[in-house]
């Protein structure tokens, strides 16, 4: 798997959370450096980031990552928060994109900034 920096805590041997970071795109920023993060479990990823972003940020808030070795499965929705209230964000081929609920469009009525939180499981893929 691609070196990914492991988040100090209390048990970093037993499903470590991986830092995503350095995966942040367009303008985003992580509120802290243990907001952004994902555990890696044999059967599911857990995501946990708080995000900031501003009205001239995208839609795409990461970018670069390692899906393959990660085992991120496209499409499998993860939930997320923001000032305007709950929807999801879908992973793609090597990124994860913000969409609403009505018809898969960037979010309804978000202008981009504010906080974004990210925390939730989707199921594993196959690794390659």
């Amino acid at each position: 798997m691609t070196e990914l920096r492991v988040i100090p805590s209390p048990y970093p041997d037993v499903d470590p959370w991986l830092d995503l970071r350095p995966y942040l795109a367009n303008g985003w920023v992580a509120l802290a450096a243990n907001f952004c993060g994902v555990m890696v479990t044999p059967n599911t990823l857990v995501f946990s980031m708080r995000l900031n972003g501003d009205k001239m940020t995208s839609w795409n808030f990461m970018e670069g990552l390692p899906a393959q070795e990660l085992g991120l499965t496209a499409n499998m929705p993860i939930p997320i928060v923001t000032p305007n209230g709950a929807s999801f964000c879908l992973p793609y081929s090597s990124g994860i994109i913000s969409i609403s609920s009505m018809a898969r469009l960037p979010l309804n009525g978000w202008d981009g900034s504010g906080e974004l939180t990210v925390y939730g499981v989707t199921r594993r893929g196959p690794i390659s």
